[in-house]
């Protein structure tokens, strides 16, 4: 558990670093009125990713508590 807390503390201090990375991709422009789908932002991409990323640790956090509890005694 001590090496994902590790690993997850390396990301979050690599974030800001990233993000700056990928906002300074220059994006083509796209014609929406040829009928092209709606482009998403690189913003936007980078938000969903880390939307992503925090819905998955609470996968883990409910998961870690799951194998953490104790099973009731049967009677």
């Amino acid at each position: 558990m001590a090496d994902l807390q590790a690993e997850v503390e390396r990301f979050r201090a690599r974030l800001p670093a990233l993000m700056d990375e990928v906002a300074a991709v220059d994006v083509p422009a796209v014609d929406l009125s040829a009928g092209a789908p709606w482009p998403w932002t690189v913003e936007a991409i980078v938000l969903h990713v880390v939307e992503e990323l925090y819905q998955h640790l609470g996968h883990v956090d409910v998961t870690v508590d799951l194998l953490g509890a104790t099973r009731p005694t049967a009677r």
